[in-house]
Parts: structure tokens; sequence; C-alpha cells
């Protein structure tokens, strides 16, 4: 027998398998029925062969890093990258694994990640941990030299104070393949956020910012005459808030009155009421000699815009 595939050295120009009288053993009463010896095809190696190159880099869409990042921010840019075909063979590829190197968790902190091929969303992101989240999509084919712009879209829903920081981990976490030859390619990734060791190619990081709240006056309780009685409405103001909502645990009221040596006795009971009529700082009484009242009490601001009266 002469050399078996495995035993083929490169430096061969070719080779062939054969089978000769003195490899066959029979036994018993057998004969041998053959003209030996026999000769499979000629297979030569092919030592020239170039397969397609695929290069990995950040996108067009890359967005500037940033500290301002609010809950509640929707379809936003975390992660651009392009892919460009070598000159060898067209290539193409149906999935990639995208990495997220930040403190803030896939699935809860960030979600509804999506795929897009420029403006054209292509895949829902599945997420198989708080680290990793898979995009698989119909296949995509680039020519020689053709260069094709993804980004990676999501929300924010949590996560004060925590990172965001996409990328692809491993090289191979992007599958390419070459359509002439068919082997499958290991992408080269390269500029900036690229590096030789794992993640291969990082995005610029974005920090999930703390809420913000801005409290203004009113007109919802306008200035008027008032009787003496219970539920009177005295004021309103409304509570902006931005990013998370945002827990309340102290609020200091400060009342002007042209009558301060009496109003202290004037106002009893003096609430904090939320548009739906409930109560939730209060009941305080004007505090002795401050002419304040002093609310104690927690409560939770939502995002947007909302009206508070005191009554």
């Amino acid at each position: 027998k002469q050399k078996t595939a495995y035993e083929i050295m490169p430096s061969l120009v070719g080779s062939e398998m054969c089978i000769r009288d003195r490899d066959i053993t029979l036994k018993g009463d057998a004969n041998l029925n053959a003209s030996l010896p026999l000769t499979g095809n000629t297979m030569t190696i092919n030592a020239t062969i170039s397969i397609g190159t695929a290069t990995v880099q950040r996108g067009a869409y890359t967005n500037a890093t940033s500290s301002s990042i609010q809950v509640g921010k929707e379809d936003y840019t975390f992660f651009s990258f392009q892919i460009q075909a070598g000159s060898a063979e067209k290539i193409q590829f149906s999935q990639v694994k995208v990495y997220q190197e930040g403190s803030a968790s896939l699935g809860s902190d960030v979600v509804n990640l999506e795929l897009y091929q420029d403006s054209t969303k292509i895949a829902d992101g599945e997420v198989v941990s708080s680290k990793y989240v898979n995009f698989s999509f119909d296949p995509i084919t680039l020519d020689k030299g053709e260069i094709a712009q993804f980004q990676v879209k999501a929300d924010v829903e949590d996560g004060s104070a925590r990172t965001i920081d996409l990328g692809i981990y491993r090289a191979t976490d992007l599958l390419v393949k070459g359509l002439t030859y068919g082997y499958n390619i290991t992408p080269t990734y390269s500029g900036t956020g690229s590096s030789s060791n794992n993640p291969v190619l990082s995005d610029n990081q974005f920090t999930i910012s703390n809420g913000t709240l801005t409290v203004t006056r009113s007109n919802e309780v306008p200035a008027t005459n008032i009787t003496i009685g219970n539920d009177q409405y005295l004021g309103a103001f409304k509570f902006t808030c931005k990013g998370e909502a945002i827990d309340i645990s102290a609020l200091t009221l400060t009342i002007v009155s042209s009558a301060s040596d009496t109003i202290e006795d004037a106002l009893k009971n003096v609430e904090l009421v939320d548009p739906n009529g409930n109560v939730v700082a209060g009941p305080t009484d004007v505090t002795n000699n401050a002419l304040t009242v002093a609310w104690t009490d927690t409560f939770t601001v939502p995002v947007g815009e909302t009206v508070y009266r005191v009554r």
C-alpha cells in the first residue's frame, strides 16, 4: 500500500493509492480474480491556492463616548462595525455574537437589542447571558472588495452608573465563509478598538447616567381667595423627572405669609397630593417659628412630568 492521505506531505507534487498483490491475504479456497496492482486516480496538492479574507473594523455609525446615557434611552447605537471582503473571493455570513465588556447587564439593564445593516433592521438579538447576545439573519454576500456597515441598537431600561461597551470577543464570533472554495474564514480585526487579545474589537464606552429632577411652579392651582375649611388647595408644583424614577425621602415647603404670627395656627395638616388625589407626603403641621412644612415621607416620582398639589 502506498502513502495514505494523512501521510502525504505538502512538498509532494502528487500521489496515488494502489493495492498490490502482497497486500491481499486469501483464506480457505478463495481465489484472487483481479489484475494487480489496482491504482486509483492521481491527486495533486495545490500549494498556491489563496482563499478569501474578511477585515472587520469599527463602522461608520460609531457614536462618541458619552457619560450621560439616560435610563429610558431608546434605539441608541452602542456598537457599529464594518466588514470588507478581500480580493480573492466573495464572502458570505449570517450570524454574529456580540459581547458586553461593560458592567451593565444585557437583558435587564440593556434590552431590545437589534442588528441593522445601515438603516435596515435585519435581526433581533437573542440574549444568552448578561454578557452575550446572538444575531442570526439571512445570509449576506459581499463581492470582492465590497464593504458592508452594521450597527447594534438597544434601549436602556435600568443600570444607573453602569457602563455599556459592546464588541466582538473572539475572532470566530463572526462566522464568514468564502463562496469560491467553500471554506470558513477567520476574519482579521484592525483599526481603532481592535486588539490581538480578547475582545478582538470594542466600540466606545457609554455610562448610564443618574436620573435628574427639576421642580418648577405650576399654574394648575391659580391664585384666589380661600375660606376656612378642609382640603383647601394652596398651590402646585411640576416635577420633571428624567432618566429614571427618583425616590424623595424629605421635602421642605416654605410658606410666605402677610400674617406670619398667625399662619402657624391657621394651617393644619398640610399634605402633598399626586394627580390621582393620593397623599404622598403629610399631613404635617407648620413648624413653629419657622414658617415651613417639613415632610419626611418617602414617595417616588415617575419618569416624565407630574404635578403635585399642596392642600
